[in-house]
């Protein structure tokens, strides 16, 4: 069982991360890759595991092979949303920062 659970929570990703470099065409170097590899993990285990437990009222998670299966194409669904709503985020939200300098005359 342990190969199910290691397929089914770091696979996925990988699909994440080909979408968000196919979007994203800037040159990456590795450390980036591996970045963005580990945050769309914790990302898509994160929101698997919520719908899991809350959407489909599933408490006990055992990686049998149809619950392996379940949540592999489930985190591949959250692996083709959340790219394209980081990409979304990124390019349609700005923060401006103004900082001002307060001098006090003695």
């Amino acid at each position: 069982m342990v190969i199910n659970q290691l397929i089914a929570i770091f696979l996925p990703s990988i699909i994440a991360l080909k979408i968000d470099s196919c979007i994203n065409i800037k040159n990456k170097s590795n450390n980036i890759l591996i970045q963005n590899y580990l945050i769309y993990v914790l990302l898509v285990n994160l929101f698997s595991y919520i719908i899991t437990v809350y959407l489909f009222k599933q408490t006990d998670i055992i990686f049998t092979y149809s619950f392996t299966i379940k949540y592999i194409l489930l985190s591949i669904v959250l692996c083709i949303i959340l790219p394209v709503l980081w990409i979304y985020i990124i390019k349609n939200i700005a923060f401006k920062l103004k900082v001002e300098k307060n001098e006090k005359s003695n």
